[in-house]
Parts: C-alpha cells; sequence; structure tokens
C-alpha cells in the first residue's frame, strides 16, 4: 500500500510540474483534423474510407456534450452496445458494476469486446479480461473509434464483437481545465469534478510532453418515486388444476408494489401444514407483539402485490415498498486519474515514447439486506425462551414441536459493500522510419490492477442458525444457544462463543447476537498483464493500381490472476449439530449469506505472429474509381489453449465519386480467460432426477470448476456495406453495414440435471463427467466444469447519417452551422443453442426483441442535432429504444398465455445541452445539459427490487429521471 501511495504522489508530482511549465508559456491551440490517420481495425490501411470494416467514429464533443463528465455513460446510449455495466446501469441490487465500467459491443459479452487505448492492450478489471474504461483520462480523448465486426486477425483475442480505441490527443499543447458538477431532478446523484491537462515541447521541439489529472465524485441515487413503486413480473396464484391457464388467467401478472409474501422485518410464520398452519400469518411488531399480517393481492408462497410492507406514501401518493428501499438505483463513485506521456526525437526517424497511469476508484454503498426465505426459513422449537407467550401457549396446547419463519433483518445492520481498484499501467516503445516507404512501431506495456472489496454486515450462516435455536439452560436459567447447552466443553468458537437471537419484532435483537451473527466478507485480487509487441509495415511493391501495403507484426502476451479471501468466504459449511438447519446450505461453499468470492490463482501467456496486405485492384478505370483488396492473417500459440489460426478477407469497390461498397469475411477467436481456465472445485449437495432410474430424485455431491483444457472459441463473422458521400450534397455521409457473427465452440456450464440427462442419451464425452456405481449403477456424482459447447449468433444491420451545413442554405439571412447525425440499429437475430434439459435435445432460444432477458430491443438509434453560431451552440439528442417482448419465449405455441401482457413499450428520452464560449485566453466555454429533460421512466415492467435483484434494462433506460449538469472548461 506504501509504494502505491508513493508513486501516486510522484505521479501527481511530475504531472503538476508539466501543467506549470504548460501555464507558463499557454498558447491557444485550435482543434486541427488530421487527414491521414491510423485506422482502428487494420495495420495498413491510414484513410478510414478504404477500411472494408465499418468504423463509427465518436468525436469526444459529441461524447461531452451526451453526458459530460463521464464518456462510459455516453457510449451506453450508442445502439451498437447491448448491456454495458456503468455507474448509471448499476440499478436495483446496489451490487451493480462495482467500481468499473465495462463496454458490450452487440451483446455478445464484454469479454468479447476488445478495448484499446491508442491501439495498444489494457490490463483487465477482473478475471473475465474486461477492462474498466472509466480509468481512461477523459479530457484526453480525442475520438473513440468502434470496430463494428470481428478484427482478431489484426489484434488476436477477444475482438469477436469488434474493437473500441480510445484515441489520445498527446500531442495537445497548452494548458486546460474544467469543473463539472450535477444533480438529478429530486436533489440527488450529486455529481462533481474537475481536470487539468497541459501540454509543452523542451529540447526544442525534439520532445514533448502532456499531462493530465483528474477527479470525479458521484454520489449515487438513493430512489426514485419509479423505483419505489416496485413494478414487476409474479406468477399468478390463481392458476390450478381446475382453473387452468387462458387468456383471461394468464400464468404471469405485471403488477406493481411487488413484495415478499413470506417473510417480514420483524419476523412472519410462513409454509406451514399440520397443525402449526394455524400460526401461518402472524407477524410481530415492537416487543414481539403478534398481530396479523397483511396480505395482498396475488400471493404466492414467495411474492404479492401490496399488503403489509406497503404502510407509507411517498410524495406523489404512491404506496412505498418499505422493506425493499435500502438498495441505491444507482452505486456511488469517487475516481482519481493521473497521466503521463512523453516522447523523443532520438535520430530524425526515431522517436522514443513513454506513458504512464495511474487510477483509482473507490465506491461503498448499501445494498439489499439480508433475509430468511424459503429454502432458508427460521426453524422455532417449542420452548425456546423468546417465543411471546399466546404463541407458546397455543404450541403446547396443540402439541406444536416447531414453526417456519421468515425474515427480513434490515433491523439488524445496514449492509455495506465497498470496493476498491487501483491501476497502475505504463507503456514504452519506439517508432518512426527505417527506410523510404517503410515504418514501425513498438511498445511494451506493463499493467496491474489491485482490488479489494467488502461486504459489511454480511450473515455468518452458520452462526445465525446455531444463534436462532435459543433455549433455557436448566441448570441456572440464562437463555443459551443450544448447541452450546449440547457441547458445553467445545472449543469450537462458533459454538463456544454462541449468543442466542430474539427474531421476534423489530430490534429485538441484542447488539451481541447481532455481532456475533454479522461478518465482513473480503477479498483482494491481483491482475497483471505484460505486453511486448513489435509491428512493421512498408510499401516494398506496386501493381497496376499503385503501391500494395503490407504490415508485419509479432506480440507476447502474459495474463497473471490472484484472488485471494477470508476464511469464512472459503470454507464449506454444513449444519451438522444445529437444529433446524436449512437442508439447502448443507455443503455450500461460503459461509456468509451475500458475498462469498472464491480463491483463484492461474495465468497464461500467448505469442502471435501478424501479416496483413492491403492491394489496390483498380484506380480510376472505366468500371472503378478505386477497388482495394485487404488481407490479413494472425497464428496465435496459447499456452493452455493451444494453436488458433485466424484470418480476414476484405474488399472496398468505388465505382464513382461518393459510392462505395465493402464486404469482410473473417475467423475470429476469443481465447479462454483465467476464471475459465483457473476457477477452483466447488461442491454442493443437488437433487438430480436420474433417468437412468425412473427419473428417481437422488441427492449426491457436485462439482463446478474451471477447465484447464479449454479451446478458443471461434466466430465466423461477415460484414457488407454502402456507404454514399455524393460530391452533390456537400457535409452528407450515409452508410447501411450488414453483420453475421456466428460463434462456435462458446464457452458455457451446463446444469448437473441436462449433464446427467444427456449422458443418458448418449453423449460419451459428458458421461466422463457423471460418476455412478459400479456394481449398482446408482448415481454418485457430477462435474460441471466450464466447456466447449454452446453456441451463439447475432446479425442486424448498423445505419449511419451524418449531415453538416450552414444555416444558411435554408434562410439566406440566418448564420452558425448545423449538424445531423443518425446512428442506428436493427437487431435480427440474438441466438443461442446448447444442450437441452430433454435427453439429446437442443436448446435454441431467440432473443432478438426480449427485454427482460437480454436487453436485446430489435431497433435502438440515437439523433442528434447541434447548431453552432459562433459563441454559443445548441446540442439536442434523442435516444430512442424500441418496443420489444418481455419474454421472447412467453405466449408462444408451447408457452401459451404465460403472462397478461408481454409487449414492452418504446421509449424515449431527450438530451439538451447549450455552450456559451467566450474569451480567447484563456477561451472559456460555460455549458449547461439537462439530461431526459422530460423526466422520462423504465417501462412498468421492470422493477421488482427484492431479494437482490436488478430489474431488467438497466443499461437500456433511465431509471435517474431528469438531470442537471453545468461544466466550466477553459484552454490557455
Amino acid at each position: 500500500m506504501k509504494h502505491r501511495f508513493l508513486k501516486s504522489i510522484l505521479m501527481g508530482s511530475a504531472a503538476l510540474s508539466v501543467l506549470a511549465g504548460a501555464a507558463a508559456q499557454a498558447q491557444v491551440v485550435n482543434d486541427q483534423q488530421v487527414e491521414q490517420v491510423v485506422v482502428t481495425g487494420s495495420r495498413t490501411i491510414t484513410n478510414g474510407l478504404n477500411a472494408p470494416s465499418p468504423v463509427t467514429v465518436l468525436p469526444v464533443t459529441t461524447l461531452q456534450d451526451a453526458y459530460p463528465g463521464n464518456i462510459a455513460t455516453s457510449l451506453d446510449e450508442q445502439p451498437e452496445f447491448l448491456g454495458n455495466s456503468t455507474q448509471n446501469s448499476s440499478v436495483g441490487t446496489g451490487g451493480g458494476s462495482g467500481a468499473a465500467s465495462t463496454l458490450n459491443l452487440r451483446g455478445l459479452g464484454s469479454q468479447r469486446t476488445l478495448v484499446l487505448i491508442d491501439g495498444q492492450r489494457v490490463v483487465s478489471e477482473g478475471s473475465t479480461g474486461a477492462v474498466d474504461i472509466d480509468l481512461i483520462p477523459t479530457s484526453l480523448v480525442q475520438r473513440v473509434d468502434i470496430v463494428t465486426g470481428g478484427a482478431s486477425a489484426a489484434y488476436g483475442s477477444d475482438a469477436v464483437a469488434g474493437v473500441v480505441n480510445f484515441v489520445l490527443d498527446t500531442n495537445y499543447t497548452g494548458f486546460k481545465g474544467g469543473f463539472n458538477g450535477g444533480t438529478n431532478f429530486d436533489g440527488e446523484g450529486k455529481d462533481a469534478g474537475g481536470w487539468l491537462t497541459g501540454g509543452t515541447d523542451f529540447d526544442g521541439g525534439r520532445g514533448h510532453i502532456v499531462a493530465n489529472v483528474g477527479y470525479q465524485n458521484l454520489a449515487g441515487v438513493d430512489s426514485t418515486a419509479w423505483s419505489r413503486r416496485s413494478w414487476g413480473v409474479i406468477t399468478s396464484p390463481y392458476v390450478t388444476s381446475s382453473n387452468p391457464v387462458s387468456a383471461t388467467n394468464p400464468n404471469r401478472v405485471t403488477v406493481p408494489n411487488v413484495a415478499l409474501s413470506q417473510a417480514d422485518i420483524g419476523g412472519l410464520i410462513t409454509a406451514n401444514t399440520g397443525a402449526a398452519a394455524v400460526l401461518n400469518g402472524t407477524t410481530f411488531g415492537p416487543g414481539g407483539t403478534p398481530t396479523t399480517f397483511q396480505y395482498g393481492s396475488y400471493v404466492t408462497s414467495l411474492t404479492m402485490s401490496g399488503g403489509s410492507p406497503l404502510s407509507a406514501n411517498d410524495n406523489e401518493g404512491n404506496l412505498v415498498n418499505q422493506g425493499y428501499t435500502y438498495a441505491y438505483d444507482t452505486d456511488p463513485l469517487e475516481q482519481t486519474n493521473v497521466f503521463l506521456h512523453g516522447t523523443y526525437d532520438i535520430t530524425d526517424n526515431i522517436t522514443a515514447f513513454a506513458e504512464g497511469m495511474y487510477a483509482s476508484s473507490f465506491a461503498r454503498y448499501p445494498i439489499s439486506p439480508a433475509f430468511n426465505i424459503s429454502p432458508e426459513v427460521i426453524t422455532i422449537f417449542s420452548g425456546n425462551p423468546y417465543i411471546p407467550a399466546q404463541i407458546q401457549q397455543l404450541m403446547t396446547a396443540d402439541s406444536i414441536p416447531s414453526f417456519t419463519m421468515g425474515r427480513l433483518d434490515v433491523d439488524w445492520s445496514q449492509m455495506l459493500f465497498a470496493i476498491n481498484n487501483t491501476t497502475e499501467r505504463f507503456v514504452g516503445g519506439f517508432k518512426g522510419s527505417l527506410a523510404q516507404d517503410w515504418s514501425f512501431d513498438s511498445y511494451f506495456e506493463h499493467g496491474v490492477v489491485l482490488e479489494s472489496s467488502q461486504t459489511h454486515g454480511d450473515e455468518n450462516q452458520v452462526n445465525e442458525y446455531r444463534s436462532f435455536d435459543a433455549v433455557v439452560n436448566p441448570a441456572n436459567g440464562q437463555i443459551v444457544c443450544n448447541s452450546t447447552l449440547q457441547n458445553p466443553n467445545s472449543t469450537n468458537p462458533s459454538i463456544a462463543n454462541c449468543v442466542p437471537t430474539n427474531v421476534f419484532g423489530p430490534n429485538a435483537a441484542s447488539s451481541a447476537a447481532v455481532n456475533y451473527i454479522l461478518g465482513t466478507s473480503a477479498s483482494h485480487r491481483r491482475n497483471q498483464q505484460d505486453v511486448a509487441d513489435l509491428n512493421v509495415n512498408g510499401k516494398p511493391i506496386s501493381d497496376w493500381a499503385g503501391p500494395i501495403s503490407v504490415a508485419f507484426g509479432a506480440e507476447y502476451r502474459n495474463e497473471f490472476v490472484n484472488q485471494t479471501d477470508d476464511p469464512i468466504s472459503a470454507e464449506t459449511i454444513n449444519g451438522t449439530g444445529i437444529r433446524g438447519y436449512p437442508s439447502a446450505l448443507n455443503n455450500k461453499v461460503g459461509g456468509y449469506e451475500r458475498t462469498n468470492i472464491q480463491p483463484l490463482r492461474g495465468s497464461f501467456h500467448v505469442l502471435e505472429g501478424s501479416a496483413e496486405a492491403d492491394v489496390p485492384l483498380a484506380n480510376d478505370t472505366f468500371f472503378a474509381k478505386s477497388w482495394d483488396l485487404n488481407l490479413a492473417f494472425r497464428y496465435a500459440d496459447y499456452s493452455q489453449s493451444g494453436t488458433a489460426p485466424t484470418w480476414k478477407i476484405g474488399s472496398v469497390y468505388q465505382p464513382i465519386d461518393g459510392l462505395r461498397f465493402r464486404i469482410t469475411q473473417s475467423r475470429d477467436i476469443r481465447a479462454p480467460n483465467v476464471s475459465e481456465l483457473f476457477t477452483p472445485v466447488a461442491v454442493a449437495q443437488t437433487a438430480i432426477n436420474d433417468p437412468a432410474n425412473h427419473n428417481a430424485v437422488i441427492n449426491i455431491p457436485t462439482e463446478t470448476t474451471g477447465n484447464p483444457n479449454l479451446t478458443v472459441e471461434k466466430a465466423n463473422t461477415t460484414t457488407v456495406g454502402i456507404s454514399l458521400a455524393p460530391d452533390w450534397l456537400e457535409g452528407f455521409g450515409s452508410s447501411v453495414d450488414y453483420y453475421n457473427i456466428a460463434i462456435a465452440n462458446e464457452i458455457t456450464t451446463l446444469s448437473d440435471q441436462i449433464i446427467v440427462n444427456q449422458c443418458y442419451a448418449g453423449d460419451t464425452a459428458l458421461c466422463s463427467l457423471v460418476t455412478r456405481n459400479s456394481a449398482t449403477g446408482t448415481l454418485q456424482e457430477v462435474v460441471s466444469p466450464e466447456l466447449n459447447l454452446a453456441h451463439f449468433k447475432t446479425s442486424g444491420i448498423d445505419y449511419e447519417v451524418n449531415y453538416t451545413t450552414p444555416v444558411s442554405s435554408f434562410v439566406s439571412a440566418w448564420t452558425g452551422s448545423l449538424t445531423f447525425r443518425l446512428l442506428a440499429n436493427y437487431l435480427a437475430e440474438l441466438e443461442t443453442a446448447s444442450p437441452g434439459t430433454a435427453p439429446g435435445s437442443t436448446t435454441i432460444l431467440q432473443r432478438a426483441g426480449d427485454l427482460s432477458n437480454s436487453n436485446a430491443p430489435k431497433w435502438r438509434g440515437n439523433l442528434s442535432i447541434n447548431y453552432d453560431n459562433g459563441p454559443y451552440s445548441v446540442f439536442v439528442q434523442e435516444r430512442y429504444i424500441g418496443a420489444g417482448l418481455y419474454d421472447s419465449t412467453f405466449n408462444t405455441a408451447s408457452m401459451m398465455y404465460a403472462i397478461d401482457n408481454n409487449t414492452i413499450s418504446a421509449e424515449a428520452y431527450t438530451d439538451v445541452t447549450v455552450h456559451y464560449r467566450f474569451g480567447s485566453s484563456p477561451a472559456i466555454d460555460l455549458s449547461l445539459t439537462v439530461d431526459d429533460i422530460f423526466n422520462g421512466t423504465p417501462p412498468d415492467s421492470a422493477g421488482f427490487r427484492a431479494q437482490g435483484t436488478q430489474p431488467f434494462g438497466a443499461s437500456l433506460y433511465d431509471f435517474v429521471g431528469r438531470y442537471y449538469m453545468l461544466r466550466l472548461q477553459f484552454d490557455m
């Protein structure tokens, strides 16, 4: 910890020194258009118009206008992404994204989206390979390039869905900075931050250095009126064998004020049969006073609409679900970034560069409360001295030995989750020219992410169930734990230190009992990435149409993860000697109720070689203005996963000026990550229906584990597109691109039941995971490792339209310019296929348009209009999320009348940013942004937050409501 603190001080001091130097010779620097840039997705193409793979370029000004100060949220609003994890999408559980923002292109998973900074790899924030984009210095970002097609031949593993490349302005000269603040309509979610950037030349212009420091503090949103209404989909209790499902009696209903029907603050006796059933529906108020629980409507064994927990109104007159407002709608987050980049011309042809980055983030917030519900209910035995007298009298009279109760333990302590991430990244290398038409670039990257997390106030489950079984010690009349009475000489701390708990009524438990039950689960993780990369490109020969560009590259990469945890999280628990201990918890891995992060350690390395050629086929001929062929090949040798070739064939054909056709076909890969390879064995007890024994139910040990023998996922990617930029309509550009990505050997896990069923059907590979008694054939054990078994497919169409024109083209007397931009996506397919539950079957799920399971509307769009007139400008953005289905499998031939309303309506949100600029040295820009100006809400069915669940659509819809942001920037 000390050495990291010292590093941050040194880097911060160095950065401030550069900032001060830049301020001393500050100058006004205007934005310049760079005519030729290295195109993301290729090592040879320098003109983006000639790139066969679709590339969406988002200028930082557009991203800042959409959502100032947080590029992650701005990118989340772009239609190419589905299911990003950001601070604003961490709705409902309070667990959300923790302290990281990750990107998910096409909804294929963040592990299949490659994130780069200036074309270079970045250390991941976790064991799955996803990169936290919050560590990127926002105020230095020039643009974000999104390659919406496979790019493994250029960059290697993880680029299955595409590449997101953050291009930084490392040539900046001058001194600039800014401050921002924001709050939502209800005065929550306060945001405050600032940044300083400075850049200067030295040694007569041979060297250049740029530095940046930034700080952001996002307070998070506690709860909104919408979330407090707790909309949700629950199973209807009115469907019975005598009243089957029908159009007027659907299996599920969408209702507000969803609450638990089997638990309450202070305890609720429920789910008892026989003589004890007379006690069902009894809850306990202050002092343990028995009262009758008020059930709502649509009461099931788990949930209901309305009822006893709803006892107050909010300021809009809506019932408030008081049991479930303990998690934030969006999580708070505090971030600090320090960045340094320097270059020096060693010779006229060779430049050395070095870059250092330090980023830290910290989040601490309440999460959903602990609870005891089926199958982990509390069992209270007759004679427990805490049982209210009238209940004990009834138990004695009716010979009731025990009863079960559910409880919300919000009165014990507010469960808090805390996570701290620090990232240290160093990049150094050389670039330059070797000879005429030949150049090279090389870099070495070393990155380390250190993460520590704690869940404070987590329930130790062995201790709590031991504590619930209170009895009277006949020797002295004291109330003690039954385990202690039965084992008076035990040296087990859980037994010797047991404190009995009174669960009847709010705040009935003593502080000693609460302290005995609650603990802190903790974990620590170190991620380390080391990369060495060399690329050489040139134009060695020409053909009949012009020079042929080629590139050759080699890369070595090593990934390492070491994760440790606390002893209680790592243990396998059982209830030996504990009366009332739930059988569902026997052999459970992890002793805490909420968070049990398991240890993990592993590494792999890969050596890769690549080649690329851009071959002109025609140039200014009668049949083509230009025609280019792009070829790329990469060969990777993984230490764990074997060898994996990737390739790409692409072509761009321009018959006339302003019209281009492009097509690519590629083989892309994703290598298994450390978690999939090395997750240790976890044992549980599972009930299995054995098809080899007349489907008899048998409880057996089952194991989940990683798999060091996994191979790479393989994807076939096709893109076909057309772009139009006619000379006769200056400032206009448009494109339409079709994509099809089919992933084979997708890494997945199967349920124990599916493994047994498929083995029974003759799948010999899965039979190796099933152990039976050699003599009797009795099922003994099932192992469920990560496997290369599933298939994943997506296809759709991207649309982009851009048009910039002077306002005078509409009205001659008007001044200024207008810029229109439309980005839209149509999702045709999002399909998964994996072995099914029925023996020999395959389950195929089509999730395009499914909003609750995949956050995947068929249509999604973003339209922006920017009016710029000298000192002021106005930016308006309309975000559109198309209508869809709650669940694509509902109300189909196989699941008729599954839900009352399976349609989710379309939603649209409007954002407005107004700028006013004044002064020249410094140039000052003052802006006001109103996000979701009309205070829109998510669809009504998106909500229920009980049991730590997250409402669907967290990355699609606006859960925060109208949000105001004020931003001041200066540039000297």
